[in-house]
């Protein structure tokens, strides 16, 4: 994908029929019932609620959390206070390890605001979902002092090849460590300064949501690190198209098409992706794989266009009513153009960044 001015291109799109359960991203309640006895000891460990975790935030490199074994994944914490970081995950296995710290990220200690990155891109390991399909729990927690967790003090001894140390031990034995180390209990000072996250990532059969490959490292200029890119360069009249948008910065995010006829629709924020805020080191799929609806290339044969617009994550943004299908028509050629290249107003959450580019149709 380049960055080039917006022309006229052509633009195809079909709507699937309707698929029971699948019009929106699976909730945490929802998942949390699949999770195996073995994870719940550190699932409920600090609290479940948002309020438990108000003081740090986390998320993984795929707002819908799902994942096929095999893929890789990435998690992201950033503390709104200074804080001592530990992030561990329990697999559907049942299996614990601590992700954070590690071989290659030992300084345990996170400044206000400043987001962490697991693993690290100067790492030279990955986290590969293992299995079986089902849930996973990435608990993360903020606190005053470092935690004392048998895992955490054989760090020592992790090499390049083992990053990560785990100990073997259950949910409940290591909840059994951390209960009197997070406990505020009154009148006491705490260990922990208000930060406890849990994030549930849904574990699929293997080859069940084949991911589009990540994008490769690239020198970013843009306010936001906008980049933009088709599953494939080119498709025939019937195929799906798939679309990747990531950033490396948190943003609203808004993805047009534009026909050769004028006619342009926005395919992201849409019925079935209505959050348009996407957060740093994530990449977005439109339309969602867990989506209803669909892309196609329906002809003619030609060039199509896209356009990905990121402004800053505090910017007010009100985005058309969806048609029926999940998509909106938003204008023509004209008023499209005319929104892109409006002047923003100053300040930081005023900062916009475009990206446009095509793929070709072939009948």
């Amino acid at each position: 994908m380049c960055r080039s001015h917006l022309a006229r291109l052509s633009l195809a799109l079909a709507v699937a029929g309707f698929a029971a359960g699948l019009a929106r991203a699976e909730t945490a309640e929802e998942m949390a019932r699949d999770l195996v006895p073995a994870q719940k000891p550190l699932y409920e460990i600090g609290g479940i609620t948002s309020e438990a975790g108000l003081a740090v935030d986390a998320w993984v490199d795929r707002p819908e959390r799902t994942y096929a074994v095999g893929q890789r994944l990435k998690v992201f914490v950033r503390p709104k206070q200074t804080a001592y970081i530990t992030v561990l995950n329990v697999g559907s296995s049942g299996r614990v390890a601590v992700i954070f710290p590690n071989f290659y990220q030992r300084d345990m200690k996170v400044r206000a605001g400043q987001t962490v990155k697991i693993p690290a891109d100067s790492a030279n390991w990955s986290i590969d979902v293992a299995g079986p399909p089902g849930v996973e729990v990435i608990k993360v927690i903020a606190s005053g002092e470092p935690l004392q967790l048998p895992e955490i003090l054989k760090l020592a001894g992790a090499t390049a090849q083992q990053p990560i140390l785990s100990l073997g031990r259950s949910g409940e034995e290591v909840a059994r460590d951390l209960v009197p180390q997070i406990k505020n209990p009154a009148g006491a000072a705490g260990i922990l300064p208000g930060g406890v996250r849990s994030l549930l990532v849904r574990v699929l059969p293997r080859g069940a949501a084949a991911p589009l490959p990540p994008f490769e490292s690239q020198q970013l200029s843009g306010a936001f690190g906008l980049m933009l890119r088709t599953e494939r360069p080119v498709y025939r009249i019937g195929e799906t198209v798939r679309v990747a948008v990531a950033v490396e910065k948190d943003c609203h995010l808004t993805l047009i098409s534009v026909g050769t006829s004028g006619r342009a629709i926005r395919l992201f924020p849409n019925q079935f992706q209505t959050d348009n805020v996407v957060r740093a080191g994530q990449m977005v799929i439109v339309p969602s794989p867990r989506s209803p609806i669909q892309f196609t290339a329906r002809g003619p044969a030609g060039i199509e266009g896209l356009v990905a617009t990121c402004r800053g994550a505090g910017s007010p943004t009100q985005p058309p009513a969806v048609i029926q299908g999940g998509f909106a028509t938003i204008g023509d050629l004209t008023s499209v153009t005319r929104d892109l290249v409006a002047t923003p107003a100053h300040g930081a959450d005023q900062e916009v960044e475009q990206v446009s580019g095509s793929f070709l149709i072939t009948d």
